[in-house]
This record gives structure tokens, C-alpha cells and sequence, in this order.
């Protein structure tokens, strides 16, 4: 988990199976940028509305304090070193989309296979003429739409797994965006980013091994 301050803010990235999750929260930090170990205590940290105060570091921790309600609460957060940043990329142009975009990411993703070996079968696919998110472990095929994305091509990204949190389905609205390495959402406060698979076949391209694929279709 990577932490970034700039006295007023202080912003939040974990970076796991090519997805970076970006957190932004308002409080009283110092200025720098650090890598820590996640903590249980900092994830509830990150859901609190109140005031929060980030310490100096010492001896590889960095001392974190905030409230819950009126009683204060602290985690110590082991420091690492020699960890590169992750980055999300700015994308050009935005759109909104429907509120039922992260569960059919979510459920896309629980679709794809876990069969190495099938590159495309392990990646969700955002198809921008068919307005669909369309996933398959070669069984089963999942395709979830009318969703408008800024992209007319076939996008095979990674199933964000953070939109398994139900604190992000549930909130009411979402932009998503795309750079060359990167498809991106955003909402308040947070920023996922998901990495676009190049060298993978495009859903269409695979073979699901029957005719008749059960599907689900959702409209919006």
C-alpha cells in the first residue's frame, strides 16, 4: 500500500493483480509519500469522516490517528522501502455510467477462469460497439449491458476485484475512462484503474466448447 501527502489530503493506492485502487481523503498530513504494509485499521481509517492525523515515521512505522464517533483509534503501519508507486493515468475523456456497472464488473469477473493457461478466458471484456461487459471460463458465458463506454473496440482488462466491496456497488454513480495501458473508474473520492491485456484474444475469438452458452443479459 502506497501513501502520498500533501498536508491537506492524503491519498491511498493498492496495487494488486494488474489493478490499482486510489483512495483521497481530507486531513491533516505532513508532505511526502511512502510505502506501508495494509492494515485492518487503516482500511477503517479510510471509511471515517472525521478528522485524521498522519505521524512522522519512525523506526520503520508511521503512526496513524483518527476517531471512531467520539473514541480515538491508532495503527502503526509498517514502512517499506525501495517500492515504486503505482500510478493511474489521466484519461482524455470521460463518460457516466449506470450505477449496475461495478456489480456486472463484479460478477464478470467470479465468470472468468482460473485456468492459466486460457489467456482470454481469465480477463473480463468491455465491448464498446455492443455497449456489454461479457465474461466466460469457456462454460458459461456472462454478457451484461446496455453500458455506454468511450471506446467503439473489444477491451480486455482484469476483473477489478475491488468492486466486490459492496461500499463501492452501491455508490450511485460512476465515470469511466481509458488511456492506451489503462481503463479507469471513478466516484468521489475513489479511482480504479485496470490494466488493458494487448497480447490476449478478444472474447469473440474464443472457443467456449458448445453451441449453446447460457447467458445473462441485463438491460439498463
Amino acid at each position: 500500500m502506497f501513501l502520498a501527502a500533501d498536508r491537506q489530503t492524503i491519498t491511498v493506492r493498492v496495487a494488486h493483480a494488474g489493478c490499482i485502487v486510489e483512495f483521497v481523503h481530507t486531513g491533516d498530513y505532513g508532505s511526502g509519500s511512502l510505502a506501508v504494509r495494509f492494515d485492518a485499521g487503516f482500511a477503517a481509517l479510510m471509511k471515517n469522516q472525521g478528522e485524521n492525523k498522519l505521524g512522522e515515521p519512525c523506526d520503520d512505522k508511521v503512526l496513524v490517528r483518527w476517531h471512531d464517533g467520539v473514541v480515538p483509534q491508532n495503527t502503526s503501519l509498517d514502512m517499506r522501502t525501495n517500492v515504486e508507486m503505482p500510478a493511474i493515468q489521466e484519461p482524455a475523456r470521460w463518460l457516466t455510467c449506470t450505477s449496475e456497472l461495478p456489480t456486472a464488473l463484479a460478477e464478470a469477473r467470479k465468470t472468468t477462469s482460473h485456468d492459466f493457461s486460457r489467456f482470454a478466458t481469465q480477463h473480463v471484456c468491455l465491448r464498446g460497439s455492443k455497449h456489454e461487459v461479457a465474461a466466460t471460463d469457456g462454460r458459461q458465458l456472462l454478457r451484461w449491458g446496455e453500458f455506454r463506454f468511450p471506446w467503439t473496440e473489444d477491451l480486455l482488462i482484469a476483473g477489478p476485484p475491488a468492486f466486490d466491496a459492496a461500499e463501492l456497488r452501491s455508490r450511485s454513480s460512476w465515470e469511466v475512462g481509458r488511456t492506451e495501458e489503462q481503463v479507469v473508474f471513478r466516484s468521489g473520492p475513489w479511482r480504479i484503474a485496470a490494466s488493458i491485456e494487448k497480447e490476449g484474444r478478444t472474447l469473440s475469438e474464443c472457443r467456449f466448447g458448445y453451441a449453446n452458452v447460457g447467458q445473462a443479459r441485463h438491460s439498463t
